[in-house]
């Protein structure tokens, strides 16, 4: 597997109320650019399914991370973060 990094100009963060991070995903749009806009309409998905009661918050980042493909199957690979550098 091969591990690169790159600058990821927008990831979804998904953290608990102590900043505990559950899940990250890097956006891109339809071009395989990073896209802040793909992030925020995400987000606002993601948003409307969770009980922010609970304390879990979404938000939009720029960062650098380590990024690598997950293929499933050759025509099922997605773009995944191994590690958030900042």
């Amino acid at each position: 597997m091969v591990f690169m990094i790159e600058m990821v100009f927008a990831i979804m963060l998904i953290t608990t109320a102590d900043g505990k991070i559950m899940e990250h995903t890097p956006m891109f749009d339809k071009q395989g650019v990073t896209s802040l806009s793909k992030c925020l309409e995400e987000k606002r998905k993601v948003s409307k399914r969770i009980d922010e009661k609970e304390g879990i918050m979404v938000s939009c980042q720029s960062v650098s991370a380590e990024l690598y493909t997950d293929c499933v199957t050759p025509d099922t690979c997605r773009v995944r973060i191994k590690r958030i550098i900042d």
